[in-house]
Order: structure tokens, then C-alpha cells, then sequence
């Protein structure tokens, strides 16, 4: 007979939010934690003031990506897990990937901003 233990490593807080025991153990994470999307999340994407193409969503962490046609949002499309948006390159890249405008140091081309400087996923 085999015994088998398992770990919990997401439990309920007193303020009843999950908290990940596992990951916090194991951090400061180089390239950080990614979380895992099941589908696109909501956020404050605009096709306004862009031309014809693909998007990274920042306010995702670039796991989100949208095709802009006319100034309209036609698609949105998520990433497969372990990869963000790179718009320069306009493909999915692994978000460990070093590089210049790859994983987290990848930059909107919009914002102007870099990965690392949003707390979207803080």
C-alpha cells in the first residue's frame, strides 16, 4: 500500500481571499509569476487612436492580445500559458525570454511604458 500526501497550496485567508502558499515560498520569481487566464480578462483596451493591427493588452501583462480594424476592437485572443504579446515582433513569446521588447521587459507601443514599471499584477 502506498500512502500518499497531498499539499494544499491554495487555502481561504480570515479576509476570505486565496492565498498561494506555494508560490510565496518560492519567491523573489525571476521572471515573475504569471497568472493563469482561462479567458481574456475585462479591461479598459481601446482600439481609439490606433491603426489596422495586433495589440498587446498591458493592463493583462501583455497575456492579452487585440486586433484593431477601423478603430474597433474585432478580436480579442489570449495566450497560451507561459507567453505574453510581443507587438514589435507581432508573435507570442515566452515571458522568460531575454532580450530586447521580449517577456517582461516587453513595451506597449501605445503607453510607452515598460512591463516592469505596471502593477497590474501586484
Amino acid at each position: 500500500m502506498v500512502d500518499v500526501t497531498l499539499f494544499a497550496a491554495l487555502v481561504v485567508t480570515s479576509t476570505g481571499q486565496l492565498r498561494d502558499y506555494y508560490h510565496d515560498l518560492h519567491l523573489p520569481h525571476d521572471p515573475p509569476l504569471y497568472p493563469v487566464f482561462a479567458q481574456p480578462p475585462p479591461t479598459q483596451f481601446s482600439c481609439s487612436g490606433r491603426t489596422i493591427g495586433y495589440y498587446a493588452d498591458v493592463q493583462s501583462g501583455c497575456q492579452a492580445f487585440h486586433f484593431c480594424w477601423h478603430r474597433r476592437v474585432i478580436s480579442t485572443e489570449l495566450c497560451t500559458n507561459g507567453t505574453l504579446f510581443n507587438e514589435q515582433f507581432q508573435r507570442r513569446v515566452s515571458h522568460s525570454e531575454d532580450g530586447p521588447l521580449t517577456g517582461p521587459k516587453l513595451v506597449g507601443a501605445v503607453t510607452g511604458q515598460s512591463y516592469e514599471s505596471l502593477a497590474v499584477l501586484n
